[in-house]
C-alpha cells in the first residue's frame, strides 16, 4: 500500500502543477512607442502627446484606460488587444481607440 499511496500522491501534486501552470497569467512587456505596431498606430504613452494632425481622429480625454480594448482599467500599465504580449501606459493613447 505505501506505493499506492506514494503514487496517488505524485500524481495529485503533477496534476496540481498542471492546474497551477495553465492559471499563471502571462507576463507582458510594456510597449515602446519606438515598437512597429507602435508607432502604425501612433501609440504614446501619454495621451497629451499626440499629434493631431497626424491622427485628427484623437479627442481629448480619450485615453487607453477608458479604451474598450483594454483588458483592465486599474493600474499605470494595462494589457491590451490591439498589443498582444504588452501592456499599455493608461494614460496614453493610439488609433486603435475605441471609447468603452
Amino acid at each position: 500500500m505505501p506505493n499506492l499511496l506514494t503514487r496517488r500522491a505524485m500524481m495529485t501534486q503533477i496534476a496540481a502543477t498542471v492546474l497551477i501552470a495553465g492559471c499563471t497569467p502571462p507576463v507582458l512587456t510594456e510597449l515602446s512607442e519606438d515598437a512597429v505596431s507602435a508607432k502604425s498606430l501612433g501609440y504614446k504613452t501619454d495621451a497629451k502627446r499626440v499629434d493631431t494632425r497626424e491622427f485628427p481622429s484623437y479627442r481629448d480625454g480619450q485615453i487607453c484606460r477608458t479604451c474598450r480594448l483594454a483588458l483592465r482599467t486599474d493600474g499605470a500599465l494595462l494589457p491590451c488587444n490591439a498589443y498582444p504580449g504588452h501592456s499599455v501606459a493608461a494614460l496614453g493613447w493610439c488609433a486603435s481607440f475605441e471609447a468603452r
